[in-house]
């Protein structure tokens, strides 16, 4: 602070003495202070008589005894200032009041022109301090004009005509802008004018209205005016007492046709702040914030005037002298003529009953000004006159309401207050007289014009009308934090609001009567009281020690008066942030942020698995060019222990320390920075900057943001308050999840994040709580089982009890598959979203498996769950053909791989490839779905039109692939764009046909039932593929009926050695899992159509006895595969195993029962299958553990025949690794093939296929070197397999 002596006067160019003697400033962060070492320094010139005390300089105070006969109105003013009005300007006076009556002050601040008029100070007594507004502009109804004449805008301009004028009202201060008929005479000693350039008024007059019968005018002032476009100031030199409450400014001259003016103000203007003092040995430091106040009258006292006006605050005076009128003694008008009144008075007793005054808001208002705090902990209603428990109306509260704090609602809000310690029963004594309860709460003084200045409601919405009769209040002892009396009101809309009873509050906790029938003071009586008051404490302190001639009852010692400017607090960060880049700085309260312009700022570049996207700096974001002056944070760890950045102005030094306080929590180790140079208008902007520890604090409720507090360390009330940060908390309830790609034992949840508490202004609130979410908690509940599974009892994946509840939990995804679900089952699920302190280790928030699961942390927030899906029932199967159509083949969703998958993994189609074909449809036959052989009879054409129908223009001849060309060039159909007509395999709608396409013949049969792979022909090679990858990685189950027939009669080897020999087909079936291509097709013969694809794995049901392939003699099962580098192969050495343990394949040739296949891969493996003898290990097997290929885990691929629940083999490997998998996915299908000399029909009756979806192994199996076992290779050439 500057402290104002003889000295500090001459401080140049910060603070200057000009010729009248005035102290001025043109900046508005340098404090004055007046401390009264040696002098009053200026402070009451005037004598005692004017003042109604006596002052002088004691012991470094100012001394000053109110007389004895005086009631109110003792004062002394300031020296003559010439202070910018602008920034936020508030009185600090520390003092101490011995006395016994209870006194209430006021300060007065003057705002005039820069060009003062020779000041008063001269006669003390003739200057007008009563408060009003600057006059605002009326029309020739004496209705308030929306003029831009005044409205402080200079990019507005006011037009008029020469010999035009402008009428002014003066209307009262505590009126607000809303009461500008209540006229009060004032005195106009300056004028303040901004014309257009060329177009503004050469001269002036300024009149009064007379108050003869015609209602003339008289001019009392004239002045010329320059033709500048810059502001002027004219001093009036009228005398403080010529006052009037209506003035005119008649324009007699122009420098062009009209008359143009931006900006015209009639001063002085004067307002007035109000507060209690406490009578007590110690010193009390009492804060006038008068910006507030000087806000609301649009004299500055906010920001600088956005039209530079140099209007600047002139003088204070101060009032130290009211006697507080004690509560108990005042006294009500009875309002007997109202209906609530007459209800009242006939039927006190009656509770719980409706009446015409019931409502759904009421509320207490303060019934008049205040600038302090009003501190209440404790607010009941109740429905009967006595305050009966019973009759309590805490329970109808709305805690919902969008626009109130837990059913609480206010003017404002201040520190750790909600609706619910409202009613929390917290009102000891002691917690009443130092703060008001426990958690009180507290309001703010109000300084829109929308409530009026410094008013302060408090009360609650109901969820229906309710009849209030009685109230329970508790507040502070103190009287600068409490209110005397309050009126009671009530609302339907929670906007209108209607007066209903005054009520007298005494200190500390009170039960008052909700009576209609007191609704105002009467005026008369209150003065009497007053001086009845002053009489008592008069004679109650008259043996009190004297000082001087006075007694020290009433004797006010000042230890100094300072005009200083608190910290302003722009930004806080630490946390995620929110930053406004293009929002200009104010001085004031911060403007409206709109969350929809923001830019939003985590620690990292952007959630890693979540829902939003962020960039990393605010660089990235286009606000390079220009410095970023707001920002709040959220989100942040209850815990504490972040360092949060402060950003203002005069937020402290080290010479100058301030203190932080985050929920009234200090927080700590705060570090200063240099003040950086600021871009931004004003030019102090965001000038310093702080650090300090944030500290543990409370879960925030709907987001609500906690208040952030900086206090100048040498004067703790010069502070900054707000809500700029907020806590994590429990998120809010989302939306239900969507169900999708519903599969056997896996359907897929996606959901939206939740939004972030009550919505913000312009909040785009799912983003922010998809910032502020790390997680969810998938619940999954059996509804009801449809049938029993079959088949599960080996290798069979997780399932849930009936009526069993299962939670998943998840990192921040907001999509995932739940797997391990039973098929044929209903379930249904919901979701809830999770928060945890993501600053401690970003690294585990972010790392998640492949369904985006971890484990929560302990400390974490969990929401409630959203409300339960529909009963959703998993399939039997996640691809099923219990009959193969034209139709079966067709993707009807023209989709092919992941995207878009909608009713889980069926009814994509099938690839069918080679010889493979649907029965009945091949080079000399087509088919058609329900074919009508009545109608084909008939008419020669038995297909509907929209049937499908499969037709194939190729020849036998083109089936024989005999080298890799032909492997790669094979006919095909295409289940996608199925509709092309020049594809040589094609099953398609009878409609999409060209006219052409039958002409060599028509359909004469159905479709199927069966798949063809191959016709009883030597050199034939087919294959089915399902037209959409499946996902093998996680394991899966699949059976296929297969059917030989029509085999060759060649007898070349021995069935049995010592019996006969009978003819055999070949070569049989494989069933292949491979990442080639979709349309692949293997070579024929003993290559069974899958030797010579890349990157596969298969499953052998061979029918033919190949010795070069070093097979066993009898037919047998084998599972090949070379591994991702190389292709497969049909020669033993590349078998992981196989069995001869299966039915003669001959008597399936014969036409007998066809064959049941299952295929079985389980991705962990189970120990107890070690002792089947169906367990299986070749050596080519041990060279992938040798070679440390299986580097993912380890599990079993067991096969089956006829009998589904007996292995005939079975092998570990795992799948992962073996193969270079897409993403866990494969092309899955059936293959055949015939040789030169053997061969038979190859037909595939059925299939199904279920993926497991069960987690894999993680546990890596031992490398084995050299006979000895390690957990990886010595080297990496070691493991290479070549």
């Amino acid at each position: 602070m500057q402290r104002i002596t003889a000295a500090a006067l001459r401080l140049g160019t910060i603070i200057t003495l000009n010729e009248h003697k005035v102290l001025s400033l043109k900046q508005f962060d340098h404090d004055i202070v007046f401390r009264f070492d040696e002098s009053l320094e200026g402070w009451a010139p005037a004598a005692s008589s004017e003042m109604l005390m006596g002052v002088q300089v004691r012991g470094g105070n100012l001394v000053g005894v109110v007389d004895d006969d005086s009631v109110s109105e003792p004062h002394l003013d300031s020296p003559p200032l010439a202070l910018d009005s602008a920034g936020r300007q508030t009185i600090v006076i520390r003092m101490k009041y011995q006395g016994g009556s209870m006194r209430g002050a006021r300060l007065a601040a003057r705002y005039g022109a820069q060009s003062m008029s020779p000041d008063n100070s001269a006669d003390h007594g003739r200057a007008d301090w009563r408060a009003r507004q600057p006059p605002a502009p009326i029309t020739l109804n004496n209705i308030r004009s929306e003029s831009p004449i005044n409205d402080d805008d200079a990019r507005t301009v006011w037009k008029g005509f020469v010999g035009g004028s402008a009428t002014f009202a003066f209307g009262a201060a505590d009126e607000g802008a809303r009461r500008l008929d209540k006229r009060m005479a004032h005195a106009v000693t300056d004028i303040e004018i901004r014309s257009v350039a060329g177009a503004g008024p050469s001269w002036l007059d300024l009149q009064i209205r007379l108050t003869d019968a015609a209602g003339s005018w008289r001019t009392v002032f004239s002045t010329a005016i320059l033709n500048i476009s810059d502001i002027q100031c004219f001093s009036t030199l009228l005398s403080p007492e010529e006052q009037h409450s209506v003035w005119r400014v008649v324009f007699p001259k122009s420098y062009g046709a009209d008359v143009r003016i931006r900006e015209l103000r009639l001063l002085p203007a004067i307002i007035e702040a109000r507060f209690g003092i406490s009578s007590g040995s110690d010193y009390h430091s009492y804060v006038i914030p008068i910006w507030q106040q000087a806000a609301v009258a649009k004299i500055g006292g906010d920001e600088p005037s956005s039209y530079e006006s140099p209007l600047l605050l002139t003088r204070l005076r101060l009032y130290l002298g009211d006697i507080v009128l004690a509560p108990s003694e005042k006294r009500n008008h009875e309002m007997t003529a109202g209906p609530a009144c007459e209800h009242w008075r006939t039927n006190e007793k009656t509770s719980f009953d409706q009446t015409s005054w019931a409502a759904a808001f009421w509320r207490l208002r303060t019934d008049h000004e205040r600038v302090g705090p009003w501190v209440v902990s404790e607010l009941v209603m109740y429905e009967d006159s006595a305050c009966s428990a019973t009759a309590s109306l805490i329970q109808y509260i709305d805690h919902d309401l969008a626009n109130s704090a837990r059913g609480a609602i206010a003017s404002a809000w201040s520190g750790a207050a909600r609706g619910g310690v409202l009613h929390d029963g917290e009102c000891s004594s002691r917690q009443v007289r130092e703060t008001g309860g426990e958690h009180p709460f507290v309001s703010g003084a109000v300084i829109t014009a929308d409530h009026g200045v410094g008013e302060a409601w408090l009360g609650y919405a109901f969820e229906r009308p309710v009849t209030v009769r009685c109230i329970a209040v508790c507040q502070t002892e103190d009287i600068a934090t409490r209110a005397e009396s309050v009126t009671l009101e009530w609302s339907d809309d929670g906007e209108m609001w209607t007066p209903h009873a005054t009520l007298a509050l005494p200190a500390v906790a009170n039960i008052v009567h909700a009576n209609p029938c007191e609704l105002k003071h009467e005026t008369m009586d209150l003065n009497r009281k007053r001086r009845e008051a002053f009489d008592r404490s008069s004679r109650a302190f008259r043996r009190h020690e004297k000082f001087g001639m006075r007694t020290i009852r009433d004797a006010f010692l000042i230890d100094y008066i300072a005009i200083a400017y608190p910290p302003l607090v722009r930004s806080v960060t630490g946390c995620i942030n929110k930053f406004w880049p293009y929002q200009e700085a104010r001085l004031g309260a911060a403007p409206l942020l709109d969350d929809n312009i923001a830019v939003l700022e985590t620690e990292h570049a952007h959630l890693e698995f979540g829902y939003a996207q962020v960039g990393r700096s605010r660089g990235n974001n286009g606000t390079a060019s220009k410095e970023v002056v707001y920002a709040n944070t959220f989100a942040c760890p209850v815990g504490g222990g972040r360092r949060l950045t402060l950003r203002g102005e005069r937020l402290g030094s080290l010479q100058k320390p301030t203190v932080v306080l985050i929920d009234r929590r200090p927080c700590l180790h705060i570090t200063y920075h240099v003040s950086a140079t600021s871009s931004v208008s004003p030019r102090h902007a965001n000038s310093d900057a702080i650090s300090c520890q944030l500290p543990p604090g409370t879960p925030a409720v709907d987001g609500e943001p906690v208040a952030v507090t900086i206090a100048r360390g040498d004067v703790p009330e010069l502070r900054d308050t707000v809500r700029y940060l907020a806590y994590q908390g429990p998120p809010s309830r989302m939306a239900t999840p969507k169900v999708s790609n519903i599969a056997a034992r896996s359907i897929d949840l996606t959901w939206e994040p939740p939004p972030r508490g009550r919505p913000h202004f312009g909040a785009n609130s799912k983003l922010l709580g998809a910032l502020q979410s790390t997680g969810y908690l998938i619940t999954c509940q059996l509804d009801y089982v449809h049938t029993e599974a079959k088949g599960e009892s080996l290798g069979s994946s997780p399932r849930y009890d009936q009526r069993s509840t299962h939670q998943i939990t998840l990192g921040n995804v907001t999509k995932t598959t739940i797997v391990g679900l039973r098929p044929d089952t209903s379930y249904v699920f919901s979701v809830a979203a999770v928060v945890e302190n993501r600053f401690n280790d970003q690294s585990f928030i972010d790392t998640v498996d492949l369904y985006g699961r971890r484990p929560h942390l302990p400390s974490a927030f969990v929401g409630p769950a959203s409300y339960y899906t529909n009963t959703t029932t998993t399939l039997t199967h996640d691809l099923q053909f219990d009959t193969f159509t034209a139709n079966a083949t067709v993707n009807v969703r023209e989709i092919v791989g992941p995207p878009g998958l909608i009713d889980g993994e069926e009814n994509h189609g099938l690839i069918l490839v080679g010889s493979a074909n649907l029965e009945n449809c091949n080079a000399s036959h087509a088919c058609c779905d329900g074919f009508d052989i009545q109608k084909y009879e008939a008419t020669g054409d038995g297909c509907a039109a929209m049937s499908y129908a499969c037709a194939e223009t190729t020849t036998q001849s083109a089936y024989k692939a005999r080298n890799e060309k032909d492997l790669h060039n094979a006919a095909v159909n295409n289940p996608v764009n199925f509709q092309r007509n020049h594809i040589k395999k094609r099953i398609a709608r009878m409609d999409t046909f060209s006219t052409h396409a039958f002409d060599a013949f028509k359909p004469t049969a159905n479709c199927g039932p069966a798949v063809r792979l191959t016709s009883s022909f030597p050199q034939r090679t087919g294959a089915l593929w399902y037209a959409r990858r499946l996902n093998v990685r996680e394991g899966f189950e699949s059976t296929m009926l297969l059917r030989t027939s029509n085999p060759s009669q060649d007898c070349g080897l021995m069935d049995n050695v010592f019996v006969s020999c009978e003819s055999r087909g070949g070569d049989g079936f494989a069933f292949v899992i491979q990442e080639d291509r979709h349309d692949v097709l293997g070579r024929e013969g003993a290559g069974l159509a899958h030797e010579g694809v890349n990157n596969s794995l298969a499953v052998e049901l061979d029918t033919h006895y190949n010795p070069e392939l070093v097979e066993p003699y009898e037919n047998h099962v084998a599972i090949h595969s070379h591994g991702w580098r190389h292709t497969n192969s049909a020669h033993h050495r590349t078998a992981f195993g196989s069995s001869v343990r299966i039915p003669n394949q001959a008597t399936v040739s014969s036409g007998k029962e066809p064959r049941v296949l299952r295929i079985l891969y389980d991705p962990v493996f189970d120990p107890n299958l070690l002792q089947r003898d169906a367990f299986s290990v070749t050596s080519h097997t041990a060279s992938f553990f040798t070679g440390g290929d299986f580097e993912h885990g380890l599990g079993t691929l067991s096969v089956f025949v006829d009998d589904l629940s007996m292995p005939v083999v079975i092998t570990p490997l795992d799948l992962d690794s073996l193969l270079r998998l897409h993403h866990g996915r494969a092309w899955v299908g059936i293959t055949s093939s015939t040789g030169r000399q053997v061969w038979q029909t190859h037909d595939i009756l059925a299939w199904n296929f279920t993926a497991l979806r069960k987690d894999p192994s993680s546990v890596r199996p031992p490398v084995v070197e050299d006979g000895y076992s390690a957990p990886q290779c010595r080297s990496s050439a070691a493991c290479e397999r070549h």
